[in-house]
């Protein structure tokens, strides 16, 4: 068992509010990071293997294999003509209600341990993006449907497989080499996402998050499905596509289940199997510079021990970008990874090297094609981005409008369907939703912008609302009416607040006071309430 000796003179002094100095220690064997007084925070981050997170982890793989395995028969029954389709494991019926009650959970869980959990601000940011990429989905299916091919995942998996199949694998062969040869490819398709910049700019947007919990692996890429086209399509040679659709979300599920802190290291055999939370955490990591690209499988660690790229978790991490986000606005986040790519690209007069600046991995320098240098702190010298509302009416006013926001936006992914002859409506209606997430990020952010932003939007949510609910959904007049009435009431309302209520914008005294407001210090896993609750009072 390898033994972490790190002393305290590695790390920064830490100030407290009363302007004290207090430096912090580690006990080498249990490896838990503790502060005296009145900056009094466990970390814990690299705890030893107990048996408590290995029973828990198995405990939902168990679960996971149980609900594998009834897919497994439903399968079958298909193959057999017992009934017309597999059963649905699809992320629209079955991943999003598992997400958000496992996000509820873990909240109040950390709540019960007394830890932060997940913070609004980020997590709002990440339902945004998770919403941008599966409404981006629905484009790409309603679109397929115009083109008359089926599109699976952005891939033409149907048409390929009936025209331009190899061997046509079935029953429980088939079945047992899926699961291993999605989560192969899956493999290969995540290796590349972070050797390869522009493909870094779309899978970055599931690492910009500096926290780490189960909301996390709601951020995706918008074009994250159609950059992983070249990797899954080989499965069309072999496998029907019922049985991709069928085991591509279910491993998509097992690897949100890995988004948490809350469970520790596992022991063997579990974790020389399945991905636990603490690989993955690993792969998570911004910093130290250690555990950058490394561990990519999303259910099984075998082919990062046979390929070289698993990395244990031994040292506190760093969650997030090796440099962190500074915007909780969703469109920021999708075009954070090109604007450095192009920023790189301009630094340059040889296209050669603007070219390898698309294709060579994110951390190419064009000016010497050297590689930019990564940094090695850790959670209690690091700092995240925050800009916290510190404002309880205008957090509400946020998280409502959101809430609500996601909820238009979840019952469009269950009945988009219903848009066939009406795709412009149903742009529109995405264009809209894209909008308001852009709209609602920046006022998390205090954007200068945010207010104008959030009048545009709250104008145009009546008549936006009103054609797509009554032209697709409400036959009856009298509801029709009756539902314009009470949105016009709704947005009139939220208008009168944003235009009256003073803290929507903050003007700094300094650039000083600015920095101190949006960044706070990452304090590690174990960020407590009683910190929180300190860092917010020395912050104002």
């Amino acid at each position: 068992k390898k033994t972490i000796k790190m002393k305290y003179k590695q790390f920064d002094p830490l100030r407290l509010p009363n302007g004290e100095e207090k430096k912090t220690k580690y006990n080498t064997q249990s490896l838990e990071l503790t502060r005296t007084k009145n900056y009094k925070v466990i970390g814990n981050e690299i705890a030893e293997k107990t048996w408590a997170s290995t029973a828990v982890f198995s405990s939902i793989v168990v679960a996971f294999l149980v609900w594998m395995y009834y897919a497994y028969e439903s399968y079958l029954d298909w193959e057999a003509g017992r009934i017309d389709k597999p059963t649905d494991t699809s992320i629209i019926k079955v991943g999003i209600p598992v997400f958000l009650t496992s996000i509820f959970i873990e909240k109040l869980a950390a709540i019960w341990m007394g830890e932060e959990g997940l913070r609004l601000n980020d997590a709002t940011s990440s339902f945004s993006n998770g919403l941008f990429q599966q409404l981006f989905v629905i484009l790409t299916r309603t679109f397929g449907k115009y083109i008359e091919i089926e599109l699976i995942t952005a891939i033409p998996y149907k048409w390929i497989y009936e025209n331009y199949s190899i061997c046509k694998l079935n029953g429980t062969f088939a079945f047992i080499m899926m699961v291993f040869a999605r989560d192969l490819c899956y493999y290969w398709f995540h290796l590349a996402a972070h050797k390869i910049a522009w493909m870094w700019a779309i899978h970055g947007v599931h690492h910009e998050p500096n926290e780490f919990n189960f909301s996390v692996n709601i951020s995706q890429g918008l074009l994250q499905r159609v950059s992983s086209v070249v990797f899954y399509a080989p499965l069309a040679f072999f496998f029907p596509p019922e049985l991709f659709k069928l085991v591509f979300p279910m491993e998509k599920l097992f690897g949100f289940l890995t988004h948490t802190t809350l469970i520790n290291k596992c022991k063997i055999p579990i974790s020389w199997i399945f991905v636990t939370p603490s690989a993955h955490r690993g792969h998570h990591a911004g910093r130290p510079s250690k555990y950058l690209d490394k561990n990519y499988g999303e259910m099984f660690t075998i082919y990062d021990r046979l390929f070289g790229t698993f990395q244990e978790e031994y040292e506190p991490i760093v969650f997030g970008h090796i440099n962190p986000i500074k915007s909780w606005d969703p469109v920021e986040a999708q075009l954070l990874g090109w604007k450095e790519i192009v920023r790189k690209a301009g630094t340059t007069k040889s296209w050669w090297r603007k070219f390898k600046c698309f294709w060579m991995p994110p951390g190419y320098n064009p000016i010497d094609e050297s590689t930019f240098p990564t940094k090695d702190s850790h959670p209690y010298n690091a700092k995240k981005y925050d800009a916290n509302m510190m404002d309880t009416p205008l957090t509400i006013y946020l998280v409502i409008h959101h809430v609500t926001l996601v909820g238009v936006g979840i019952f469009l992914l269950n009945t988009f369907k219903r848009f066939e002859g009406s795709f412009l409506l149903l742009i529109f209606t995405v264009l809209y939703i894209a909008y308001s997430l852009s709209s609602i990020g920046k006022v998390w952010d205090q954007h200068p912008s945010g207010r104008n932003y959030e009048t545009v939007r709250l104008i145009l949510l009546p008549p936006v609302l009103y054609m797509l609910l009554t032209r697709i959904y409400i036959p009856s007049e009298s509801k029709q009416v009756l539902f314009l009435g009470i949105s016009m009431l709704a947005s009139l309302a939220s208008l009168s607040f944003i235009h009256n209520y003073p803290h929507i914008h903050i003007n700094y005294s300094s650039k000083k006071a600015k920095l101190r407001h949006r960044w706070i210090f990452d304090a590690g896993r174990a960020f407590t309430k009683q910190a929180r609750s300190q860092l917010d009072e020395e912050r104002a």
